[in-house]
């Protein structure tokens, strides 16, 4: 199975020389889209003129979603959200992720032998993340 390297930020946002941990590639497809921040408003006229704030795009947050029957893989996860860590995941491809991973919902597959996990969690991105 191939991984990604996950970095946990060290303190003052420093990424540490070497991975904190690997992690599994997802097993579900993800939406890397880029939505914009315009707005479209009716001009007195009714033609419509558009206004763009600071921020001009926001990427939407990524949802990974892994088939599994490790509970530490979960575990691991979970630890990163409840420390509010900041975490750069570089893929097999060399993109960055950076961002948080803001919540997680486990299904327990109860007719998989042995016994699996259905695991998804989300992932805001940040400044600096692909």
């Amino acid at each position: 199975m191939s991984t990604w390297t996950l970095y946990v930020a060290e303190s003052g946002d420093e990424w540490p020389s070497g991975g904190t941990s690997t992690i599994p590639r997802p097993q579900e497809d993800l939406d890397v889209g880029l939505n914009t921040t315009q707005q479209a408003i009716q001009l007195a006229d009714g033609s419509l003129g558009y206004y763009t704030p600071e921020t001009k795009t926001v990427k939407p947050d990524l949802q990974f979603t892994w088939y599994m029957n490790d509970e530490d893989f979960k575990d691991e996860l979970e630890g990163y959200i409840e420390n509010h860590d900041f975490i750069k995941i570089v893929t097999h491809t060399g993109k960055e992720y950076i961002g948080r991973f803001l919540n997680l919902q486990s299904k327990w597959l109860v007719g998989e032998s042995p016994d699996e996990y259905m695991i998804t969690v989300g992932f805001t991105r940040m400044a600096g993340s692909a």
